[in-house]
């Protein structure tokens, strides 16, 4: 994953560890393509009265 160059400073070290591997594996389930598009999680949220 290409990282991108800013002047804001970097937030991910003030996560808990468990909170950091959660965003890690996030990120790996990303770069494999195991993502689910918006339309199709925005109809299980309407189910639970949520927008």
């Amino acid at each position: 994953m290409e990282q991108k160059s800013n002047t804001s400073p970097d937030w991910f070290h003030e996560l808990s560890e468990s909170q950091q591997q959660d965003v890690v594996e996030g990120i790996a389930e990303a770069d494999n393509g195991e993502v689910f598009p918006h339309a199709e999680v925005a109809k299980i949220f309407e189910k639970w009265g949520l927008k």
